[in-house]
């Protein structure tokens, strides 16, 4: 082997021991040649290197022959390659990378890789803290609240691989560290959880350097704030509201963290009107309520125990409609039977607008229910069904005011005893002679014992209702008294023997030891009985009587036992006229048995159960540490909004405890105690104790919760997949008694299940639907458990969905004035003008017919001319129907109440859509004011949005998506969606030339069940006859 080094020519002579071989010598010719072996890459440039900053690396090519030389680099930038040809068989190449992550640098000589060839280089950004960002609610100076998680991001992609250290530093000087989860591609979600209130720092430095902006300062604001609480809405309004018509208004507590929400509204006449409440699931709620009276309403609004700005608010309510019209043109009965429904009906054609309202009051005090039914044709029943006998007074009003003989009085009756009235009646209408029958012989009420009952209630007695089940399964309705002093006394006039039941609710809610059951026996001389409250019903820590009838009884021993979670002493005292009064002293809650025996046999309806309710010891309320409790105080108050509360623990330490409202309506406090033993209550009105104040509450020593001895494991706690079933399990052992709450923050929402395995621990699955990083907070005892709150990182594939976004600026519309012209712009695709119709009513109530002006496409102009100041009801129908959104309201001179609730978006591109075919949809900003208009939408691809302002207080909006499925259309006023927003449309597939079909000779009206109907269906080149 040999290697020549010059080109041409050459001799080689080959001998052996001194001799030429055959042929030798041999002529060889040389050519040039190359070697890329011989090609030898180096430099910085092929070690790694930093963005933004030129590397270099040189090429030897020397003795490596004739060859061309290639260069190529390929990573996540494009970066632009020079050589530069040294002139000594050498060159420098200079790349410039301008993003991170490996670059693949390949060197060729004469098409073939040189050793080392390619090359694999690893480019990082340059630590830098200057080019970190933060952002996020969690770092702004205002927002954050006490006990509530807060987040913000940290944005490192543009400054190197570093660590990141973040601390947090409240006004007592503590430090503690936030919690880091990296995201994988060069940002970090940042949490940490505030305690206490007051000026907070928080720290955050990259490679040990601080990062522009911090420290940043921040402000933890209590846990709920009232004051923030904003409520707006007709049903608040001073003025314009009408009586008998249904009046909504909006709370919104975005703004004003977690409390629990009391709405209570009180009529002209001291009476209360049950609002309804409805959890729009967004922090704010809809509360709607009809005033069936004229004059002022109380509405007290009240948050976490605390009135809300402006409350209470007085409404003023005015008549509507013309109660003089209104008629009753069938006669009225004086007497009706109990049991049967009565039906009173009303005419109410002539009377305009308004609703018809009616009250009833009963002699005997029972509650009654009443339904209202419009019948379509002008004309209103009133139903009601009498439960017990005694005279029924009906109050009628229209609109608020009386309507001529509206008052009625009604006597009702037992069945029989109606029907021997009737049957009298009729016998003298036909003037026949009397005629006798024999009737079987029913027990007598008098046979019995009448049963009373004095029921602890709530403060408003309205709000009670009572009704006794007899043996037989009939309901009969006991007389209600008011006691005014929060305890009601139900009387009750048996008719049947044996076990009654009796149902206690307060505001539709069963009171506390409800339902109740007594045992009524026949007043019959020589049998023992027994009769009164005792043996139905008591409340712990305090005296339960009855009475034992023994006379004419014979010989025999009485003997007595009560059975139950506690000993109770027994005293029994003869009253030396054949009876003997029984009282006895349960100290505990439960269900107690009384056994009374005579010549030791049961009594008739032995044993008893009694009912005794709390609250425990006498003075005392048991509660158990760790769990959030809530303890019911013996408060007759009805308005909540003048008190206040601290509890004072046995150590000493005293602190506020939030007043709400219970259930079962009484007052009450929701605390989470911390020591065992006796708690005292202080509740203030204007810094004064309230009567009984304080209340003393004891904490038991048994099952002290310890969130401290929780035990989380499992994959889900740490990790997790989207679109698919993640778990963790909790085990509560070890941990004594406390309730457990689970909840989980991230990107999209994620249900959880808690399955209990019966063996203190239980499994928990969650479902996210994003990746990304999610917070799950597991607390024992409202205390986080060790580690909690968890930060997961959920991996998988995104949802695919693309959001498109516009935001334009809403301007306030002209103010309009009596006798100038009003106009409303729509656009409803698919109608005809002929079939649209608008009629505008006023605040007085009348009605007038609107223009409605075709604009061509779709496009209508609604035109009117009012003739008073105030909000207008703008009807729109075509065929007759209301279009969506419609009525519209109307303010004729300066709008005063604006905002998201005040805006509306109609049309059927909220409904459905057609791929590649656009989707129209009207937005009416004219009562909402000024403001920011936000919309968006979201789905599998990415819509084109189309925005024409028309410049009169509404806009129509076009989208057009290129992909089917399921999207979310938001529309946002001032960052607040409006209402229904976010609308879900799906988005069919194109209907291609099917939507060049015609459907001709179809009857609309006529057609026959079993029969054949005929119709055409045809198109340009065909049609078919169906």
């Amino acid at each position: 082997m040999y290697t020549p080094f010059e080109q041409g020519p050459h001799k080689i002579d080959v001998t052996y021991e001194g001799l030429n071989v055959p042929n030798s010598p041999f002529n060889v010719g040389v050519v040039p040649g190359c070697d890329p072996t011989r090609v030898r890459a180096y430099g910085p440039g092929l070690e790694g290197g930093y963005t933004e900053m030129p590397q270099q690396f040189t090429v030897e090519t020397r003795g490596a022959g004739q060859g061309g030389l290639g260069l190529a680099i390929e990573g996540p930038s494009e970066a632009k390659m020079t050589c530069k040809d040294n002139r000594d068989g050498s060159c420098t190449v200079e790349y410039l990378p301008t993003k991170p992550g490996d670059y693949d640098i390949a060197v060729k000589f004469a098409d073939q890789n040189i050793p080392g060839s390619p090359f694999r280089v690893q480019v990082v950004d340059e630590v830098n803290a200057a080019k970190v960002k933060c952002f996020g609610p969690g770092i702004e100076p205002q927002g954050v609240r006490k006990g509530q998680p807060a987040m913000f991001t940290v944005d490192a992609t543009k400054a190197g691989f570093a660590p990141l250290e973040v601390t947090t530093t409240d006004q007592l000087g503590a430090t503690r560290p936030a919690q880091v989860q990296p995201r994988g591609d060069g940002t970090y979600d940042v949490a940490y959880f505030p305690e206490c209130e007051g000026p907070f720092r928080v720290d955050v430095k990259y490679a040990a350097k601080p990062v522009p902006g911090s420290p940043f300062q921040t402000t933890i604001l209590p846990q709920f704030d009232a004051s923030r609480v904003r409520v707006t809405g007709d049903g608040v309004r001073p003025q314009g509201v009408l009586a008998s018509m249904p009046v909504s208004f909006t709370i919104d507590t975005r703004d004003a963290g977690i409390a629990d929400l009391d709405v209570a509204i009180q009529g002209p006449d001291g009476t209360f009107v049950r609002p309804k409440i409805h959890n729009n699931g967004d922090g704010t709620f809809t509360v709607t309520y009809t005033p069936e009276d004229v004059g002022p309403y109380n509405v007290s609004v009240s948050f976490g125990g605390q009135p809300v700005p402006g409350a209470p608010f007085t409404v003023r309510t005015s008549p509507t409609g013309d109660a003089s019209k209104v008629k009753i043109p069938d006669g009225i009965r004086t007497t009706i039977p109990v049991g049967e429904e009565c039906v009173i009906n009303v005419n109410t054609e002539e009377a305009g607008t308004g609703n018809v309202t009616c009250r009833i009051h009963s002699n005997t005090g029972s509650d009654v229910d009443i339904d209202i039914v419009d019948n379509g044709d002008g004309t209103v029943s009133v139903m009601y069904t009498p439960r017990v006998p005694g005279a029924y007074t009906l109050n009628l009003k229209f609109g608020g005011q009386p309507i001529p003989n509206g008052t009625i009085t009604q006597q009702a009756v037992e069945p029989e005893e109606y029907a021997k009235i009737a049957e009298e009646e009729a016998l003298r209408e036909v003037n026949t002679p009397e005629i006798s029958k024999q009737h079987g012989a029913a027990p007598s009420s008098g046979d019995f014992n009448p049963v009373d009952f004095c029921i602890p209630v709530g403060p408003v007695f309205n709000f009670v209702s009572a009704i006794v089940t007899t043996p037989s399964g009939q309901k009969h309705y006991p007389k209600i008294e008011d006691n005014k002093n929060g305890t009601v006394t139900l009387r009750y006039q048996p008719t049947e023997i044996g076990l009654h039941t009796l149902d206690v609710l307060y505001n539709q809610t069963p009171i506390q030891g409800s339902p109740f059951k007594f045992f009524v026996d026949r007043i019959a001389p020589g049998h023992v009985t027994a009769y009164g409250p005792g043996l139905s019903h008591g409340i712990a820590g305090q005296p339960a009587t009855f009475t034992i009838v023994t006379k004419d009884a014979g010989a025999g021993g009485l003997a007595l036992a009560v059975e139950g979670p506690s000993k109770a002493e027994i005293q029994c005292v003869d009253n030396k006229d054949g009876t003997c009064t029984v009282t006895y002293y349960p100290t505990m809650p439960g269900e107690y048995n009384i056994v009374i025996k005579f010549a030791d046999q049961h009594i008739n309806g032995s044993p008893f159960t009694a009912k005794i309710t709390g609250p425990g010891r006498e003075a005392e309320t048991h509660v158990s540490v760790g769990t959030s409790s809530e303890v019911s105080l013996k408060v007759t108050e009805t308005d909540i909004s003048q008190l206040t509360a601290t509890i004072k623990s046995p150590s000493g330490i005293e602190e506020p405890c939030m007043l709400k409202r219970l259930a079962n309506g009484h007052l009450g406090i929701s605390f989470t105690p911390r020591e065992v033993g006796a708690h005292l209550v202080n509740v203030y009105r204007h810094g004064e104790h309230i009567p009984n104040s304080p209340f003393k509450i004891f904490v038991g020593e048994t099952e002290i919760g310890n969130a401290s001895k929780v035990k989380v494991y499992g994959r889900g706690i740490s990790e997790g997949m989207a679109n698919e079933v993640n778990e963790f399990f909790v085990n509560t052992k070890d941990a004594g008694y406390g309730g457990l709450s689970l909840s989980i923050e991230g990107p999209s929402k994620a249900d959880i299940e808690c399955h209990d395995n019966e063996d203190g621990s239980c499994r928990v699955t969650y479902k996210p639907t994003e990746p990304g990083t999610y917070i799950v907070n597991v607390k024992f005892a409202d205390e986080h458990v060790p580690g909690s709150p968890f930060m997961v990182k959920i991996g998988g594939e995104p949802s695919g969905r693309m959001t498109e976004r516009i935001t334009r600026q809403s301007q306030a519309a002209d103010i309009t004035h009596v006798g100038s012209q009003c106009e409303l712009s729509l656009k409803i695709p698919g109608t005809s003008p002929y079939d649209m119709e608008a009629s505008v009513t006023s605040p007085s109530g009348s009605s007038e017919i609107c223009d409605v002006i075709d604009l061509g496409e779709g496009h209508y102009s609604i035109k009117f001319v009012p003739k008073e100041m105030g909000v207008h009801t703008v009807s729109v129908k075509h065929k007759g129907i209301h279009i969506p959104g419609s009525p519209f309201q109307f303010t004729v001179g300066p709008i005063t109440d604006g905002g998201s609730h005040k805006v509306r978006a109609v049309g059927p591109g909220l409904e459905r859509a057609e791929v590649n075919t656009p989707a129209n949809f009207n937005i009416y900003t004219r009562e909402a004011g000024a403001g920011g208009l936000s919309i968006a939408v979201e789905g599998p691809s990415k819509a084109e949005i189309d925005f024409q302002d028309k410049k009169d207080g509404s806009c129509e909006v076009a989208y057009t998506c290129t992909e089917p499925g399921e999207y979310m259309v938001s529309v946002k006023f001032n960052d607040q969606h409006i209402p229904d927003s976010p609308f879900k449309v799906y988005v069919a597939p194109g209907s291609g030339d099917s939507q060049k079909l015609s459907v001709e000779s179809l009857e609309a009206l006529g057609l026959q069940v079993r029969l054949f109907s005929l119709f055409v269906l045809s198109n340009s080149r065909f049609f078919f006859l169906l």
